[in-house]
């Protein structure tokens, strides 16, 4: 950790000093220093990584069952917004996606509240990404399954990222080999 201070008090003086030669005045009112997080972005940054920003978390846990298709798309999107911390995120949520299809009645049954209900459980434990060293190794994991590819970045045995999304209809045909490559 005293590193990780050191490092940081270093590349601040090398930022301050480039500010200084390029002419760029910062307003000392506006930077905060020595800070053990900081939210950006809708993200919260840490020194062990990126979290999800507990507001954003929230406003997911608060939403109602959606009750017509726009309700669907707009929790979608929400929810997609923080998709990287959620891994076999589309698998999960394909009964809701399907719901948003151009002439889809909208019946919400039991397959639907599974995942909308799966969905607020994985956001409440979402977990802390590490920031990615071009330096060090990489692993990544993939996997398909019938309707969804997934995938995940790792670094010393930590997730850096995840990735997923559903097949398209000519993808879904498929043999499971393709689908893997």
């Amino acid at each position: 950790m005293q590193e990780a201070v050191a490092d940081h008090d270093r590349k601040l003086k090398e930022l301050i000093d480039r500010c200084r030669a390029k002419h760029i005045k910062l307003n000392p009112n506006k930077i905060e220093l020595k800070k053990t997080s900081m939210p950006y972005i809708g993200h919260i940054l840490t020194y062990d990584g990126v979290q999800a920003d507990p507001a954003k978390v929230q406003a997911i846990l608060e939403m109602k069952q959606p009750t017509y298709v726009a309700a669907v798309r707009r929790i979608l999107g929400t929810v997609n917004y923080l998709a990287k911390f959620l891994p076999h995120l589309s698998q999960v949520s394909e009964p809701l996606r399907q719901l948003t299809k151009k002439n889809q009645p909208f019946d919400w049954d039991k397959s639907h509240d599974a995942a909308f209900t799966q969905i607020k459980k994985w956001i409440t434990e979402p977990p802390v990404l590490k920031y990615y060293e071009s330096t060090k190794p990489l692993i990544i994991q993939c996997d398909a399954s019938d309707h969804g590819l997934g995938a995940a970045l790792i670094q010393e045995g930590k997730p850096v990222a995840f990735a997923s999304r559903a097949l398209t209809h000519a993808e879904i045909q498929y043999a499971q080999i393709e689908k893997e490559l």
